[in-house]
């Protein structure tokens, strides 16, 4: 009938209208597909050193040595890091650090030296000013308030 005639028009032309604005859409330049790809890597980047510092934050680690893990220049790892998180490699280093040192603390069972080495630093001085800095306290008396 004339109402299921007009239905179907009504439908015919809505796709058609969706079929004209694809086709007359602006296909993505190749700035933008590159700044993608830019954006991707960068997380990728920021992804894989992450991982690579949770996995090694034990030793003593140095921007060469994860940049040579990853494959890249050290300034582009640590410009890259730098741009990507508000803080540098090795702030996010001495955090996930200090994290773990925290962890080992409450656990108890430790001594500060045994702590300091357990998280990367081989002198134990140097590990209890990093700690007072981040805490505010030294590592024994929060030892002591777990």
């Amino acid at each position: 009938g004339p109402m299921d005639e007009l239905v179907a028009r009504s439908r015919l032309h809505t796709i058609l209208m969706i079929l004209l604005r694809e086709a007359l859409r602006p296909a993505p330049s190749a700035e933008a597909e590159a700044s993608d790809y830019g954006a991707r890597r960068r997380r990728e980047i920021m992804t894989r050193a992450r991982a690579y510092l949770e996995a090694h934050y034990r030793e003593c680690v140095s921007l060469d040595d994860i940049a040579d893990a990853l494959s890249i220049s050290p300034y582009y790892l640590s410009h890259v890091f730098s741009e990507e998180s508000d803080f540098s490699l090795f702030e996010y280093l001495t955090s996930l650090r200090m994290a773990k040192a925290q962890d080992l603390l409450t656990q108890g069972g430790a001594n500060i030296s045994q702590v300091a080495r357990a998280v990367g630093y081989e002198s134990p001085n140097y590990f209890t000013k990093v700690f007072r800095k981040r805490f505010g306290a030294p590592p024994t008396r929060f030892a002591a308030r777990a």
